[in-house]
């Protein structure tokens, strides 16, 4: 289940703390495009990082805005484990899934989630190119026309 089915369903708690780090398509695709396309990229390992880091509650608040909602639902760290711990043991007793659970707590609670590209910047001529603002409004625009939301 995706964030977004899950803020749906009012089933979506992120944590307070935490950074993350995304990367929009496009820009992935191009440097995936670059390495493919360079003999400097024979064995070598990239990453292709975005703009810079935002936090959990400015990033799940761009897609509780599209779904109509004034915020994502966040919770300290430490009262999340705990509820994600539950989650998870219910779920295995009734022989189902859940994201809710304490390893994607951890994830989301990292306190940075900063990746450098500046290896791919050299070799390649990687550069992000899609802010966090413009990669969001993409996203919604094709969320819409797929009928997601």
């Amino acid at each position: 289940m995706t964030p977004i089915d899950m803020m749906k369903q009012k089933k979506f708690i992120a944590p307070k703390e935490g950074m993350f780090g995304p990367v929009y398509i496009d820009d992935l695709v191009e440097g995936c495009y670059l390495a493919l396309n360079s003999d400097k990229a024979i064995g070598q390992i990239y990453i292709l990082s975005g703009m810079g880091q935002v936090s959990n509650q400015e990033y799940f608040s761009f897609l509780a805005k599209m779904l109509g909602l004034d915020s994502a639902r966040t919770l300290s760290k430490q009262l999340l484990y705990p509820i994600a711990f539950a989650a998870e043991r219910m779920a295995h007793l009734f022989g189902k899934r859940t994201e809710l659970n304490p390893s994607t707590v951890a994830m989301l609670s990292r306190p940075s989630a900063k990746y450098i590209h500046d290896k791919a910047s050299a070799e390649l001529g990687y550069q992000p190119k899609v802010s966090l603002e413009e990669g969001m409004a993409r996203s919604e625009q094709w969320l819409r026309e797929q009928g997601v939301i």
